[in-house]
């Protein structure tokens, strides 16, 4: 508890440091006065306070009043992100124009500029989360070829679907789960993975979802694992929810698809830290399945890939990163994870895949990352 409410002061503190950040710059440079200097503070205080806020309302069971002030938060996420980033980039620059002397300081500092310099940047958010918000909804489908020398030949090739990173809760609600049901029936599958970070509100935010889960049409059935967030919930009632929804909760064990596969669910990193017991090794639980057939392991997060490669695991299968969801942070998530997105061969061992996800988290859009249902095609090579 210590820990979390450290993690909640930081958060606030640097929420709230950003949030005047970019009121002085708009405030300074477009010198609203008067009536409209008025309802230009009143606008930005509920930007300001709409995210926390929506998250306190729903909270104590007060969803229809959450519901917008989440919204509006969550679009101010994304605001705060691009105007941190362009006023970080013009103070930067002006500091160093400042000594070197490039352009003269009067030609940025006329009233008509700085007007036209704000509402350029507005006006460039608002085309942008246009198009983001319309990316977040439209998921492109992937596709994979991955061929084991030990599929068994007697058996017919398998074809997985693989989403993550739904992130269902008070914005990503009943009709976006409906379309994700939708999307994956519609590729036919074998067998349905749903890698990790499903939810992002608590379980009783979820009520009715469970029937539209069951929706989900696969030959061998649907196999879910656990991401960050069912642990920010609860570990326990997110596995309840899971399983009312007809999947099987793959938690540090493993099982065998028709004979084919060796299909390996492993806790989420934080397991150890958020439930108190200790991770199962991966090595034992490969070491109690047949040694002959494929192992494919679904860990949420692509770390420590090239340490799993060493293992005996023939393809990894994982989430978490978004593929950044919104450029650049594409950058420096590429940086802090061992795959961002896509498919990479590891130590010529082992195949990794990484979803950018079906939902998003934080700001509802998408910046030049689609989200994604993964198709997987097993087969004998």
């Amino acid at each position: 508890m210590k820990g979390i409410a450290v993690f909640i002061i930081i958060a606030l503190t640097i929420y709230t440091s950003a949030s005047i950040y970019i009121y002085l710059n708009i405030s300074l440079a477009a010198a609203f006065s008067g009536t409209l200097g008025w309802i230009f503070r009143i606008v930005l205080l509920i930007m300001f306070i709409s995210y926390p806020l929506g998250k306190t309302l729903h909270g104590i069971g007060k969803d229809s009043l959450g519901l917008p002030f989440s919204w509006i938060g969550s679009y101010w996420i994304g605001v705060m992100f691009y105007t941190l980033l362009i006023f970080g980039v013009k103070d930067i620059f002006l500091l160093i124009n400042h000594f070197a002397g490039w352009i003269p300081p009067d030609y940025f500092y006329t009233l008509l500029a700085s007007r036209i310099y704000i509402g350029v940047i507005f006006g460039f958010l608002f085309i942008l989360f246009i198009y983001g918000t319309i990316l977040a909804r439209n998921p492109e489908f992937v596709s994979y070829d991955i061929a084991f020398d030990n599929y068994p030949a007697d058996k017919s090739p398998m074809k997985m679907v693989m989403v993550s990173d739904v992130h269902a809760g008070v914005l990503i609600g009943q009709k976006r789960v409906e379309k994700m049901v939708c999307d994956i029936n519609d590729q036919q599958p074998d067998i349905v993975l749903i890698a990790g970070d499903f939810l992002d509100e608590p379980v009783k935010h979820l009520l009715g979802m469970e029937e539209i889960l069951r929706g989900i049409n696969s030959k061998h059935g649907t196999y879910a694992i656990l991401g960050n967030h069912e642990y920010y919930y609860g570990v326990e009632p997110s596995i309840e929810f899971l399983k009312r929804s007809g999947m099987k909760v793959l938690l540090d064990e493993g099982t065998v698809i028709d004979s084919s596969i060796v299909l390996i669910g492993l806790g989420d990193l934080l397991t150890a830290d958020r439930t108190g017991k200790p991770v199962k090794s991966l090595e034992n639980i490969i070491n109690e399945f047949p040694d002959h057939l494929p192992v494919v392991l679904a860990e949420h997060t692509p770390t420590k890939v090239k340490e799993i490669a060493e293992k005996g695991v023939d393809l990894m299968l994982c989430g978490h990163t978004h593929g950044g969801q919104i450029w650049p942070a594409s950058i420096p998530a590429g940086l802090a994870n061992d795959v961002l997105t896509g498919i990479k061969r590891i130590n010529d061992k082992m195949w990794v895949i990484v979803s950018n996800g079906y939902g998003t988290w934080g700001p509802p859009i998408r910046i030049g990352v689609p989200p994604q249902v993964v198709t997987i095609n097993f087969s004998r090579s």
